[in-house]
């Protein structure tokens, strides 16, 4: 419930989009700190770039004054750290959070950099708005918490009760004010970051993600990220029903290479997935489900596992009974990002293993987007019985 929770909840640095973009005009920025005199060791500089590249720089601190520099493609989320322990975020962490603007920015501080003062460009002039409004959820967040210490020490079942409720209308505040500055700041790098929070380790559905990636400026819309995620949105058009499925040639459980296209005349449920996801036990009792399906229905199963242990893939495939047909495409997704073409063509993203897509006799997408949380082998069903 501490500021810092509520902080990182609301700002995560954004992660994989769907491609590498080459990050062309790349722009200067400076930072200049003056902290308290009595400081003295490394100031670190963390950002993820555009391409989800985790970017480090330092700099000598020496009587509390530091200078830094370097080139970013775009405003980006990123953390200034006084000497750093290597031990995460703690009680004793001397870390804040900032925009990195090209341009100079400055740090400003009696103390260390907990408290300091940044200021800088656009970004960093948004962020701090934006934290300013935060401030009163946390402060409120901060009050719960010690609450929650007392009456978890008190055994008072009643009042953690009360505490959780309070705490579920703290989400729902900040969630209300995390929208609104969304919808409030078009043009703003720290608005579209919020947003893409929301898509970015999602399948793309094209009808809630296009619109409001279309409110965003041109600006932003241009940038590298902005010009990533269109290239994720069209790449989901192509998958929409209705439209063609994208073929692919991949190795099955014997090493004999099968395509996509060899099922046409049939209806294929194409999934793809791997074992890191729960409920696990649940999804492959629905694959068993669908495979158990009438031959009336003229279905076949296309399961591809996109992950790089083959010996895994196997067990998992005898363990369960899944006896359709497996392919695997061992260099789907490695260490979060995409590789393969497969990967690219589908927009794979490692955050949500799992997906289903329905193909028709004729190659064409039926449905793209099942809940599988609901009954998604009723589903199946009725798509094939309309």
């Amino acid at each position: 419930m501490t500021i810092k929770t509520i902080l990182l909840g609301a700002l995560t640095p954004i992660v994989m989009l769907s491609a590498t973009t080459q990050l062309k005009a790349q722009q200067q920025y400076t930072i200049q700190g003056t902290l308290g005199k009595d400081k003295q060791g490394k100031i670190l500089l963390t950002y993820t770039d555009p391409n989800d590249k985790y970017v480090k720089d330092s700099a000598e601190v020496k009587n509390g004054v530091f200078v830094m520099s370097g080139t970013i493609a775009e405003p980006a989320h990123a953390t200034l750290e006084l000497n750093p322990t290597g031990l995460g975020l703690g009680p004793d962490s001397d870390i804040q959070d900032l925009f990195l603007d090209p341009g100079k920015i400055t740090v400003t501080s009696t103390s260390g950099m907990l408290k300091a003062t940044i200021t800088g460009g656009e970004s960093q002039a948004d962020f701090g708005r934006f934290m300013a409004e935060l401030k009163v959820v946390g402060d409120q967040g901060k009050k719960l918490d010690t609450l929650y210490q007392k009456y978890s020490a008190d055994g008072n079942d009643e009042g953690l009760k009360s505490i959780h409720a309070e705490a579920q209308k703290l989400a729902e505040k900040r969630k209300e004010i995390q929208n609104t500055f969304v919808k409030e700041h078009p043009d703003s790098f720290v608005a579209f970051s919020l947003w893409l929070r929301r898509v970015k380790g999602s399948v793309i559905d094209v009808p809630i993600v296009e619109p409001g990636f279309n409110a965003f400026s041109t600006k932003i819309r241009n940038s590298a990220t902005g010009k990533m995620m269109a290239k994720r949105i069209t790449m989901a058009k192509s998958l929409e029903p209705g439209n063609p499925i994208i073929d692919f040639t991949l190795p099955d459980t014997s090493g004999k290479m099968v395509s996509l296209s060899s099922f046409r005349g049939k209806n294929v449920l194409l999934c793809f997935w791997y074992r890191n996801f729960m409920p696990f036990e649940t999804f492959s009792f629905l694959m068993t489900k669908v495979n158990k399906l009438p031959a009336s229905y003229n279905l076949a199963i296309v399961s591809v596992y996109h992950n790089i242990d083959e010996s895994d893939w196997k067990s998992v495939l005898k363990e369960n009974g899944m006896t359709w047909t497996n392919l695997i495409d061992k260099d789907g997704i490695v260490n979060g990002k995409q590789v393969s073409e497969v990967a690219k063509a589908y927009d794979l993203v490692a955050s949500d293993p799992l997906q289903w897509i329905l193909i028709g006799p004729d190659g064409n997408v039926i449905c793209r987007h099942f809940n599988l949380a609901g009954d998604p082998v009723a589903d199946v069903k009725k798509l094939l019985t309309k």
